[in-house]
């Protein structure tokens, strides 16, 4: 039970660990040393203070009010995450992955799902009493929980909270046992899943309600809007065939073999796969993979909401460092080295890219941007555009440039956003 406590050395390994990871921490109030936060949660007179949020896409994101709540609920996360073992799926893993399964010249049904309002959607409550009725916390943590529980009712949040890491952490709880079953279901031989992001690679049709639907979580559902069913077959009788083999003993007498040059394709995780039709040559070689089309979009909208705040206000230096920002790459995580420090952007989020089609979109808008005559009082100069005309996706992607940006500045790089 010792690493369960919220002693004040274990609190303070917490804190180190989310200074590293967040630059925002340090601009939030602290109210209590960490030996004093550790008496308060032993005498159970901690008290959570109310949650923020700030609204993103139409949906609420929470925060924490204070450091001491950071640390406080990150230890409590930590404490649940390493009782049940819980591991959320790596990104880049799954992408590996998915690259090598398209690549596999053999008939398959690939399935894409899309769990609606996910964390609006789980019962905190449900999800909660399992923990407590498992006994498997400390007093402590027990305490805090239910301390937890009774701020998010009383603040009327709808499910679970987004943006705190608890949330996360009760998501994957609460999908576990889903997990479980779709997984161990015989026609499929690759299932994952990266929040409410689900990917299944099938050697038959599966019934949707028998095999997903019915084993979700109560209040789940999916959103059929983003649902999408792709068959990879040699043929359009495939189905019919019964010889149980890829290349079947009905294969010479086949006349409907399939030979649409067309690509299929699928976005997941942000990235968009392309791959041919099962029956053409080498098929395995032409499996593309781009960034999605929604992301090429939210980038585009970041280059104009830019521009907009840029003819309002005048800030050319901001303007090239939001530029600079989304072009490029960057640091989002303060380790003392820079082999520690985690990295993102154009290449770092998208490591995977084969074809850059999309970001070369983005550098011609960017540049239909700058050169465009625009009627306003505030006009870049000659010597302004050739300062940002420098920055493109491609090169970014490809050169790995790397741009140092410090906590304040990238607040101030996502304010128009």
């Amino acid at each position: 039970m010792n690493r369960q406590s919220f002693n004040a050395k274990n609190l303070k390994e917490i804190e180190n660990s989310r200074s590293r990871k967040s630059r925002s921490l340090r601009l939030k109030p602290r109210r209590n040393t960490n030996e004093s936060i550790a008496d308060l949660i032993t005498s159970k007179s901690f008290i959570l203070n109310n949650l923020s949020f700030y609204t993103e896409n139409g949906k609420k994101i929470f925060t924490t009010s204070s450091i001491d709540d950071e640390i406080v609920l990150s230890k409590l996360n930590y404490n649940i995450k390493h009782i049940y073992n819980i591991r959320q799926s790596d990104r880049h893993t799954i992408i590996k992955q998915v690259i090598s399964l398209l690549k596999e010249e053999c008939p398959k049904y690939i399935y894409k799902f899309d769990i609606k309002d996910f964390y609006e959607s789980i019962d905190l409550s449900l999800c909660c009493s399992t923990i407590l009725e498992d006994n498997l916390l400390s007093f402590d943590s027990s305490f805090i929980l239910k301390e937890y529980i009774q701020k998010v009712e009383s603040a009327n949040v709808i499910g679970i909270p987004r943006g705190i890491g608890l949330s996360s952490t009760l998501s994957e709880l609460a999908m576990r046992s889903f997990d479980n079953v779709v997984s161990k279901n015989s026609s499929i031989y690759y299932y994952t899943r990266f929040v409410d992001d689900i990917l299944i690679f099938s050697t038959e049709r599966i019934d949707i309600k028998k095999d997903i639907i019915k084993h979700l979580p109560t209040g789940l559902h999916l959103n059929w809007k983003k649902n999408k069913t792709l068959s990879i077959l040699p043929c359009k009788c495939y189905e019919q065939c019964r010889c149980g083999v890829s290349k079947c003993c009905c294969w010479d007498k086949c006349k409907c073999r399939n030979t649409d040059s067309k690509n299929q394709a699928f976005d997941f995780l942000g990235y968009e796969f392309q791959f041919p039709n099962l029956s053409l040559k080498n098929s395995s070689k032409q499996v593309k993979v781009d960034i999605s089309l929604k992301k090429m979009n939210k980038l585009k909208n970041r280059i104009y909401l830019s521009f907009n705040d840029y003819h309002k206000k005048g800030n050319f230096k901001l303007l090239e460092n939001r530029i600079k920002f989304l072009t490029g790459n960057h640091f989002i995580s303060n380790g003392k080295h820079h082999t520690d420090r985690m990295k993102s952007g154009s290449f770092y989020n998208y490591i995977h890219l084969t074809h850059l089609e999309k970001y070369k979109n983005l550098d011609a808008f960017l540049l239909k941007i700058l050169f465009k005559k625009i009627s306003t009082s505030i006009i870049l100069n000659k010597t302004h555009r050739e300062i940002l005309s420098k920055y493109s996706f491609v090169s970014g992607f490809n050169n790995k440039y790397i741009h140092k940006f410090n906590g304040n500045q990238i607040n101030k790089i996502k304010g128009c956003w």
